[in-house]
């Protein structure tokens, strides 16, 4: 039978240990996991979640800046920028395993295409163990509203124009 003696210093220097190195191997195994397409069904559960999806912005250029003021609306911003990629980021490391508050990147790939693929990601190490679809749902969602919002530009310039033989501005 093992005695743990949980007063003794070594035993939770060792747990401290134990748990630092699961979450170290945790991570490195999250980052070198390639990015999957958004799956049409919610997983029941999910491995260490990475997704890619296509977000239409129904504009004849896509620029950085307009997909900047699209994920804003969502509460994303510029995290860091180079010549091949943009990274945004929303919510928080200090959040809970809620989707709502946790902290979540969007990668989007430099120079951008209409559609644009974006890579997204748990941005925190203890979260990204496992999903119950929350990351697949807040995917989906976020597809849906970019879709819905592009559409609407898309009628606004449309109907701003009053030509229905007018190409959209591009």
């Amino acid at each position: 039978m093992i005695n743990f003696d949980l007063s003794s210093w070594t035993f939770w220097v060792s747990a401290f240990a134990l748990m630092f190195g699961v979450l170290i191997l945790q991570k490195i195994f999250y980052s070198a996991k390639s990015f999957v397409p958004l799956p049409d069904r919610k997983p029941l559960v999910c491995l260490l979640p990475k997704y890619f999806l296509a977000l239409p912005l129904n504009i004849a250029k896509a620029t950085q800046d307009e997909l900047e003021s699209r994920l804003a609306m969502y509460g994303f911003r510029v995290n860091s920028a180079d010549d091949n990629s943009v990274r945004f980021t929303r919510g928080s490391v200090l959040g809970d395993f809620s989707i709502k508050i946790t902290k979540v990147n969007v990668i989007a790939a430099l120079p951008l295409t209409d559609p644009v693929q974006l890579k997204v990601e748990y941005g925190v190490i203890f979260g990204c163990a496992f999903d119950t679809g929350d990351l697949w749902k807040f995917c989906r969602e976020l597809t849906q509203q970019v879709e819905a919002n592009a559409r609407r530009v898309a009628t606004a310039d449309y109907i701003e124009t009053g030509n229905p033989y007018q190409s959209p501005p591009r």
